[in-house]
């Protein structure tokens, strides 16, 4: 049985940087894209409370669902 292959994601200096961890092994390289992708912005705690609790008084309303045990049953009681 073989072992899982490794998925290791990244730019090719990230990649390569990793050149000795990988010494020997059979690669697979699949070029996903002409650019890099953008930075991740970091945000800050205070950045995610605020996005969180924006999000949650924003939402939209979520319909009604009656999972009561008579709702479950409803279908085999008739």
């Amino acid at each position: 049985m073989s072992a899982m292959p490794k998925i290791i994601e990244g730019t090719w200096d990230e990649i390569a940087s990793r050149s000795k961890e990988l010494v020997g092994h059979h690669l697979k390289v699949i070029v996903l894209d002409q650019v890099p992708a953008p930075e991740r912005s970091q945000r800050t705690a205070e950045e995610w409370v605020a996005w969180l609790r924006d999000w949650a008084f924003n939402r939209p309303p979520l319909p009604h669902v009656d999972d009561s045990r008579d709702a479950i049953y409803e279908d085999f009681l008739k």
